[in-house]
């Protein structure tokens, strides 16, 4: 009898602050963002009547536009590990443009990753050019050097800054 009085009287208190807990955790905190976008809706009237003052809030600062890097440079890729072998490659940029990609080092340990090779790196490497970025589909077939490529390039890209 005392355990049962003893486990009503526990789940009397106990759930009552638990859920207050689970609610006062499931409200998102105040953020300094929030406050400092509540402070920045304009002059504050500081008195009434046809005198009337306001003073100015300050406005959020804005982040200054990136420069775009200027001349023709050209950015090597980290090495790409695969299971037939290692593919690199280097971009050539002019600004922000992606000009060029070429395969510095391509797996040629085996006459078919050769030959697929030679389908796939074109391929990629006109899709890179028509849309600027590293986010282009593998080639079927080519899965491992496809990675290994788009991989390397996005390193080259990360490194020259560009944001592709």
């Amino acid at each position: 009898m005392r355990r049962a009085v003893l486990a009503i009287t526990g789940l009397a208190v106990g759930t009552p602050l638990l859920v207050a807990l689970k609610l006062g955790a499931a409200a998102p905190p105040a953020t300094a963002d929030a406050t400092a976008a509540s402070n920045t809706q304009g002059p504050t009237p500081t008195g009434t009547g046809k005198g009337a003052k306001s003073t100015p809030t300050k406005a959020a600062p804005t982040k200054a536009p990136a420069k775009k890097p200027a001349g023709t440079r050209t950015v090597a890729g980290t090495p790409q590990d695969s299971p037939y072998g290692t593919v690199k490659v280097q971009v050539v940029l002019d600004g922000n443009k992606i000009t060029d990609v070429q395969a510095v080092q391509l797996p040629q340990t085996e006459p078919r990753s050769i030959s697929l090779n030679e389908r796939a790196i074109p391929q990629l490497r006109k899709e890179v050019l028509a849309k600027q970025s590293a986010d282009v589909d593998t080639v079927s077939g080519a899965t491992f050097t496809s990675e290994g490529y788009l991989n390397s390039l996005q390193a080259a890209l990360d490194a020259a800054g560009v944001g592709a």
